[in-house]
């Protein structure tokens, strides 16, 4: 308990340091609402990383820093961008309702972040390699608004990955290593 105290601040009393965990999994759970909201109203051709606005009017319900954040997410990691709301909101809950954090060693500290970034970057491959951006039907629609995702299904990581993993193991071995990965890591 006492190792648990020293992390949220020396000598705060245990009210405070409660209070203060509960502020952190509020301002967490919000972050998760407010990133689902940003990626579930992304539109390519909002301004963004990739993507300069003309007349500076944004879609996105989460505004300039939605849309930003949105094309970021996106374009890097591709669907599996929808992972990160979902991480921030499990850490949120474990603050808001004091779940004891496993003590860990540095090393397995280390392990458990390696872990979450090759389960990433594999799942990123894996959807750069068997799933298309849908395309949106209808006439009028100028190419460039079609396509509803920014890159590829799994973002530039997965594409850069997954064409790594075709060209060192065919579909089938591309597909079994990094579906072993993915089960590896978690």
């Amino acid at each position: 308990m006492a190792r648990a105290a020293g992390r949220a601040g020396p000598g705060l009393p245990e009210p405070v340091r409660r209070r203060l965990q509960e502020a952190a999994g509020i301002g967490l759970l919000a972050a998760a609402v407010l990133l689902v909201v940003a990626l579930g109203t992304y539109f390519r051709n909002d301004p963004g990383w990739t993507h300069v606005g003309g007349d500076g009017s944004v879609v996105n319900a989460g505004g300039r820093t939605g849309a930003w954040l949105a094309d970021v997410l996106f374009a890097l990691f591709g669907y599996a961008a929808w992972a990160f709301p979902l991480l921030l909101a499990l850490r949120g809950w474990q603050l808001l309702r004091h779940l004891p954090a496993p003590v860990m060693s540095t090393g397995q500290r280390w392990l458990r972040g390696g872990a979450l970034v090759v389960l990433l970057l594999a799942l990123c491959a894996l959807l750069a390699i068997h799933f298309k951006v849908p395309q949106l039907a209808g006439e009028g629609i100028a190419p460039a608004l079609r396509e509803t995702l920014p890159e590829t299904a799994g973002g530039i990581l997965g594409a850069n990955i997954g064409r790594a993993a075709l060209q060192a193991f065919n579909l089938l071995g591309s597909t079994l290593v990094l579906l072993a990965l993915v089960l590896a890591a978690v």
